[in-house]
């Protein structure tokens, strides 16, 4: 009964004690801007008489609480009162010792905790003492598909620089060669421990395993793409994909277009939107022409739209609807079902239209030849077909055509400057000799390129109805103008009398 009693005293003592540590304190700070210096010594005073009238230590101590999962403990250290004793690290090692906390005990940080609490006089609360050791998880050998092929760069936009948001795009392009997934070794575990001292076991961390599909192979313990073109990943498996499917517009969302396998694209493409592809191209709707490049063939379920400065340039085959307002460029044949409205076509094979195709406006060149329902209008509209001629080469000696007048005009300049006797006079004349030069040089290419120009002499324009007046027809630089209405006739070239023959069937 004795020691009961003696237990339950100690901790009315201790209750009592921190309580009125905290009143005390709470009291002080409270005063200390609105009390004058001798109030306060006699409200200490006050304070310290009733703390001894009832047996009340004044000694510094701590309070020491441990966290519901034992892996940290924390102290809170009130300071001595009056002529009480400070708190000493003696005292901390014996709470430590009483509470069993023996592992990860932070003695730089008690022994900070103990100075500004008996130097300032001030309570010093939630000083994490110990903490313990979270075991570390085992992690088996595994791949990671590099970060940078699952993350799209954010761009930061200032309210003093302007982007285009055409450049931005939501696909992720990747070239034959390229890492997609690296192994990471393994890793072992380690075990942990609690402020009490117990061992904390560690757990094998699961890793999904990742699989690679088509178009990727390992090497080195990395897996690599096989081929260029569009990085993709679905849950666990990741691959790349040599067709780029757009199942929407090519807008705002997808911005330009740049992929180095086949595109297909199942919505419009808007104006000012360029696509650029290295394989083929198959619109299912209308292409709004701005700048369209393939090495491959193009095909377009409605037709090509441009606004005269719109650039079609195909490595391969065009099929489409119709042609309006637009500048288009082949190697292949050229298959229009409707129409070709004021554009410039240029094809190395021939141009067919469907049954009730129409050429009007623009010009035309197809090396082949043409088959067209009508070339022309009932209006007039100029209408110029080149039949038999290597259009590359045509602009080629166009291009050379223009630089030889900006040569041209630069020389005379120069020899302008050094008949007026300029100090700089023999630089000039350096000059005017590497204009001479290039203009020489300019020629020869061009005397050359001449003889490649015609490639075609039995190229054939088929008009299965009318040709209208205002039509030029001319085949391997040969020229006939059209005066009057021609049904059914078939323009080809007679090479030994020099003119266009029209034959009607």
């Amino acid at each position: 009964m004795d020691g009961q009693r003696t237990d339950a005293n100690d901790k009315i003592i201790k209750t009592t004690e921190q309580l009125l540590n905290e009143v005390s304190h709470f009291s002080e700070k409270l005063n200390t801007d609105n009390t004058e210096p001798a109030q306060m010594e006699a409200k200490t005073q006050v304070a310290e008489s009733v703390r001894k009238s009832l047996g009340i230590n004044d000694d510094g101590y701590l309070d020491i609480k441990v966290s519901v999962d034992s892996m940290k403990a924390i102290a809170d250290f009130y300071p001595p009162l009056g002529n009480g004793k400070p708190i000493r690290e003696e005292d901390v090692i014996a709470q430590l010792k009483q509470k069993r906390i023996k592992s990860g005990v932070l003695g730089d940080a008690i022994k900070e905790a103990i100075n500004l609490c008996n130097t300032t006089k001030k309570q010093n609360n939630n000083v994490l003492i110990a903490r313990g050791k979270i075991p570390v998880d085992e992690v088996p050998a595994h791949y990671v598909i590099e970060e940078t092929l699952l993350l799209k760069d954010q761009i930061d936009v200032s309210q003093d620089e302007e982007v285009d948001f055409k450049e931005r795009s939501p696909f992720t392009l990747v070239s034959k060669g390229r890492a997609l997934a690296k192994k990471i070794p393994a890793r072992e575990g380690e075990f942990g421990y609690n402020v009490f001292g117990s061992s904390l076991s560690y757990a094998v961390k699961r890793i999904p395993k990742i699989m690679s599909g088509a178009n990727v192979r390992t090497e080195n313990d990395v897996y690599v793409a096989t081929c260029d073109g569009l990085f993709r990943c679905k849950g666990s498996l990741f691959w790349v994909d040599e067709v780029l499917f757009i199942d929407a517009d090519v807008d705002y969302k997808t911005g330009h277009i740049d992929f180095p396998g086949d595109i297909l694209i199942k919505g419009l493409v808007k104006d000012g939107f360029k696509i650029n592809g290295g394989r083929s191209i198959l619109c299912q709707s209308t292409l709004d022409a701005s700048e369209v490049f393939c090495k491959g063939d193009l095909v377009v379920q409605n037709g090509i739209i441009g606004k005269k400065e719109g650039i079609v340039r195909i490595g391969g085959r065009i099929k489409a609807k119709f042609i309006e307002n637009c500048n288009v460029e082949a190697q292949g044949i050229i298959e229009i079902k409707k129409s070709i409205i004021n554009s410039n076509v240029n094809t190395l094979d021939k141009i067919l239209l469907g049954d009730r195709g129409i050429i009007i406006g623009g010009i035309i060149y197809a090396q082949i030849g043409i088959e067209v329902q009508q070339i022309g209008s009932e209006s007039g509209s100029r209408t110029e077909i080149y039949c038999g001629m290597d259009f590359m080469v045509q602009k080629k000696l166009e291009w050379i055509k223009k630089k030889n007048i900006e040569l041209f005009m630069k020389q005379k300049e120069i020899q302008n400057r050094i008949d007026r006797g300029e100090k700089e006079g023999s630089k000039l004349a350096i000059l005017a000799q590497s204009l001479k030069e290039a203009i020489d040089k300019l020629n020869e290419k061009a005397k050359i390129l001449l003889f490649h120009l015609d490639k075609y002499e039995d190229a054939k324009i088929i008009v299965r109805g009318v040709v209208y007046p205002g039509t030029i027809i001319e085949i391997c630089h040969v020229r006939y103008p059209v005066s009057h209405i021609l049904p059914r006739v078939i323009f080809t070239l007679n090479k030994r009398k020099g003119k266009i023959e029209i034959r009607t069937f």
